[in-house]
């Protein structure tokens, strides 16, 4: 059977449409009071679909959960809080500084760590990215966590996956850890 060319042509454009629609989208979040933003992971609902997960505030808590969402079936999540320095003003984000805030991601019945790195970022701002392993509802996942000084506050920047040996290499975990913008 042959096929006229236009009709060919046609098929092959409609495909290369098709291709080139991202299977996933964000949804901007930005705060002038806390003065950040980022984009969280958005999917058509015929896909996995991600949900928003709202802040987790608790007044005595020293971190702050400012947004955050996850895949309609729980495989990925990313997360974004703040850690306020108000009573700390000598505060300096290292090593040292870093196992303190980490514990909330690593360590008895949560994970390993497997990595602490500093990270250079465009802003200049500090910040160091952990990777590891997380157990979070009785799942294992891998974690990254990037921690960002800036404005008297510590942001971190989370993405777990359980689907990849290294949570980076999930593209929405990745563009929302690369969507993070400290708001001057």
């Amino acid at each position: 059977m042959h096929l006229p060319k236009a009709t060919v042509l046609a098929g092959l454009t409609l495909s290369l449409l098709l291709a080139a629609v991202p299977t996933s989208q964000a949804v901007l979040w930005k705060s002038s009071l806390y003065r950040c933003s980022v984009n969280l992971p958005e999917a058509p609902p015929r896909l996995n679909p991600w949900l928003p997960m709202g802040n987790a505030n608790d007044p005595d808590a020293d971190l702050t959960g400012l947004i955050g969402a996850r895949r309609m079936d729980s495989t990925a999540y990313v997360f974004l809080g703040i850690v306020k320095l108000d009573q700390k003003p000598k505060f300096q984000l290292n090593e040292k500084t870093i196992s303190e805030l980490e514990k909330r991601y690593f360590g008895p019945t949560l994970g390993f760590r497997h990595t602490l790195e500093p990270i250079r970022r465009k802003d200049g701002f500090p910040a160091y990215r952990a990777t590891g392993s997380h157990q979070y509802h009785g799942t294992s996942y891998s974690i990254v966590v990037d921690f960002v000084q800036a404005n008297q506050a510590v942001y971190e920047v989370a993405g777990l996956t359980e689907h990849e040996n290294e949570a980076l290499r999930d593209p929405d975990v990745r563009s929302f850890m690369e969507s993070f913008q400290v708001l001057k």
